[in-house]
């Protein structure tokens, strides 16, 4: 599962990558907004830069948008690991 977490951090990465140039076209976006993968206990946090996004539950895969860092917000599911796409993760963000 940590390879398909890493591989869709990429492709959320990527995603948005355009928006980014467009809007800072100053910074350099893969060192100002990493998209990395941690892992915990019962959850895989999925952070863009230095802030908390979403959170993957280890059980079932389920993608969850977050309350606050380590809070996943339950109400908020954007859907299953094996059916997102990066793309989807970047509409979702916000």
């Amino acid at each position: 599962m940590r390879e398909e977490l890493e591989k869709l951090a990429q492709e959320w990465h990527e995603a948005g990558r355009a928006d980014f140039a467009k809007e800072t076209p100053n910074l350099h976006y893969d060192s100002y907004l990493p998209h990395t993968v941690k892992e915990k206990t019962k959850f895989f946090y999925l952070d863009e830069g230095s802030s908390g996004v979403f959170m993957v539950r280890k059980e079932d895969c389920a993608i969850f948008r977050i309350k606050g860092y380590g809070v996943p917000n339950l109400r908020k599911f954007v859907g299953f690991l094996k059916d997102v796409t990066g793309a989807r993760l970047q509409a979702c963000r916000w």
